[in-house]
């Protein structure tokens, strides 16, 4: 199951999951969440806001602690997609 990032701002929701699901935090650096959003061709975040990249790091910083309650944090902008995968398979497997 995909979430937002911003399911951490529902606390019932963010208990319900985590009491549920195992929790994985895609960890990246506010430049990396930019140019993927960029690359998918969404401006939205950069429209009319000339403080867009200022705004996306205060809202990590914010969200850190609680990205810090998942039951994994994964440094998403370090490695390719195949590795992070089977990172995570052997992870949920218990390998």
């Amino acid at each position: 199951l995909a979430t937002s990032g911003s399911i951490i701002d529902a606390p019932q929701t963010w208990a319900r999951l985590r009491a549920t699901c195992r929790t994985v935090w895609l960890r990246a650096e506010p430049e990396e969440h930019m140019r993927r959003v960029m690359e998918q061709g969404d401006r939205r975040p950069m429209r009319d806001r000339p403080r867009a990249m200022e705004e996306l790091r205060q809202l990590l910083e914010l969200r850190q602690g609680r990205y810090g309650d998942c039951d994994r944090a994964v440094d998403t902008g370090r490695q390719d997609c195949a590795k992070l995968v089977a990172e995570l398979s052997a992870w949920v497997s218990g390998d």
